[in-house]
C-alpha cells in the first residue's frame, strides 16, 4: 500500500459528506453535519459544552 492511499483527507469543505476522521464514534448517540463532515459523538459530552454554569460578576 502506498502512503498516498493511507492519507486521511481532513478537508471537509469540499466533496461529498463523509464521516469525520476522528470524531465519528461507532457508539455515538448524537449525529450532526457541518459542511461535509459528519460527526457522531456521545450526547452527554455535547450537552456538557452548553450546560456549564455561568459565572456572575
Amino acid at each position: 500500500m502506498t502512503e498516498a492511499s493511507t492519507t486521511i483527507n481532513e478537508d471537509y469543505s469540499t466533496g461529498v459528506p463523509r464521516r469525520h476522521h476522528s470524531l465519528y464514534l461507532e457508539d455515538g448517540t448524537f449525529v450532526m453535519q457541518v459542511e461535509n463532515a459528519i460527526f457522531n459523538v456521545h450526547r452527554f459530552f455535547f450537552g456538557q459544552i452548553f450546560h456549564r454554569p455561568q459565572r456572575h460578576a
